[in-house]
């Protein structure tokens, strides 16, 4: 199997999980590329240039919003671990983490098999349905961290500690998903306080463009 990384380090890492050994020089039966979704139509490019006899394998990536028409191999699939990774964060327990997989007829068990040594946790989704759950996926996570990232930086204008809401966001997570975000939502937009949003936007007057965040949040949540 070949692993492509933008480091070394990080593609030996990955073999290590799969309980596999990269040797050099190698016909893989596997390529998976993990690199940003920008770089991978000329990371394979280049890769199937210069390791022409790779053409056989399998070639895979991980991205959650690129179809496998992307690679230009003929034998192609997508390996998309639902799941955000830090390399200062340690190792996840892969057994929670889902992993969508597509590939043709063909391709299937052995893509299959090699999802399963990542995790119990297989489904196969289209690209569209990839691409779809990677939205819904940007909304839970990319967009909530940023959100504890202004919480953070308010905590820290008033010397407070950005811990101190772990409790919050610990109890409003098990709340989503034991009934759903939606019945779920408490604040005061929800409770159309203008009283204290006026006063949230009043503390926000020395940063617009968050001002501009929060009337649009606190309006979105009142519109349902």
């Amino acid at each position: 199997m070949a692993i492509h990384a933008r480091e070394s380090e990080h593609a030996f890492k990955l073999a290590e999980s799969l309980q596999l050994t990269l040797n050099e020089p190698c016909s893989p039966r596997v390529v998976l590329l993990a690199v940003s979704d920008r770089a991978l139509p000329i990371v394979a490019a280049q890769l199937l240039k210069e390791q022409p006899e790779w053409g056989r394998a399998l070639w895979l990536h991980t991205s959650g919003s690129q179809s496998m028409e992307v690679l230009p191999a003929s034998r192609r699939g997508v390996l998309y671990p639902l799941q955000t990774f830090h390399r200062n964060k340690p190792a996840l327990d892969w057994s929670q983490v889902p992993v969508l997989i597509e590939a043709s007829a063909a391709d299937q068990a052995e893509l299959l098999a090699l999802a399963h040594r990542l995790s119990p946790q297989v489904q196969e989704l289209d690209s569209e349905g990839r691409l779809r759950l990677h939205l819904s996926a940007v909304f839970a996570c990319n967009f909530s961290n940023y959100c504890y990232t202004i919480a953070a930086q308010l905590m820290q204008q008033n010397g407070l500690d950005f811990r101190l809401l772990q409790p919050l966001l610990e109890e409003t997570l098990t709340k989503a998903l034991a009934i759903g975000p939606k019945d779920a939502q408490t604040g005061p937009a929800i409770r159309g306080d203008e009283t204290v949003i006026n006063k949230h936007l009043e503390l926000l007057k020395p940063t617009p463009e968050l001002a501009e965040l929060y009337r649009i949040l606190s309006e979105s949540i009142q519109r349902g």
